[in-house]
Order: structure tokens, then sequence, then C-alpha cells
């Protein structure tokens, strides 16, 4: 088994934000997902 799954998968749902490994970040949409902008200051 995979260790990244060891615990056990999880669900997601529309709304929920994703942080990818170049930083980039992508919103569960309805259908599909869109990439977002997030902003830190």
């Amino acid at each position: 088994m995979d260790p990244q799954f060891a615990k056990g998968c999880r669900s997601s749902s529309a709304g929920d934000i994703f942080e990818m490994p170049d930083s980039s970040h992508h919103l569960v949409a309805a259908f599909g997902f869109q990439l977002i902008d997030i902003s830190t200051t």
C-alpha cells in the first residue's frame, strides 16, 4: 500500500481547495477544478 494512503482516502466536495506541489491552488468546482490565485500578504 502506498504510504500516503495508509490512513485511508478522503473525499472532496465542491468548495474544497487543493494546494499542488508546484504551489498552485485549485478549487473543486461543480464540474472539475478551477485554478485560483491565493495571495498572501
